[in-house]
């Protein structure tokens, strides 16, 4: 379990089965383990029957489960290995948590003499979506 970086699961947070974990009990597990919630994937839930609203019985009235991303705990990086830092890296990329990937790429940088976050950042920029908080004066 050392060598997991990261956990995708569906969590509910109401009971949808019989005794089944709900997303507390889930999060306190992996809390243990050293990981933490980085973010909810997606959100689901219904409309409690006879009631439908928007024309389904899908519209997500009450949040009922998602998917959820946990990470190990990256503000604590130092207990990462140097491989895990660019490896967990990659994945909050790609599940779109790009500060927390750069923040990694930064700590990578900074143990080894390397110079990847300023070309991380550039690509971020480039986006459009991302830039630099201006310096205080």
């Amino acid at each position: 379990m050392a060598d997991v970086l990261a956990v995708v699961s569906e969590v509910e947070f109401v009971p949808l089965y019989k005794g089944q974990p709900l997303y507390g009990d889930v999060d306190a597990h992996l809390r243990t383990l050293g990981f933490t919630l980085n973010k909810f994937l997606t959100m689901g839930g219904r409309v409690m029957k006879p009631l439908m609203a928007h024309g389904t019985g899908n519209y997500p009235m009450q949040m009922m489960w998602s998917d959820a991303f946990f990470t190990r705990d990256f503000l604590g990086a130092s207990a990462l290995a140097d491989d895990s830092l660019l490896k967990l890296a990659v994945l909050l990329d790609l599940y779109e948590s790009k500060d927390g990937a750069f923040h990694l790429v930064r700590r990578y940088d900074a143990l080894h003499g390397a110079a990847l976050a300023p070309e991380y950042l550039a690509l971020m920029k480039s986006s459009g979506v991302w830039s630099e908080k201006p310096p205080k004066p």
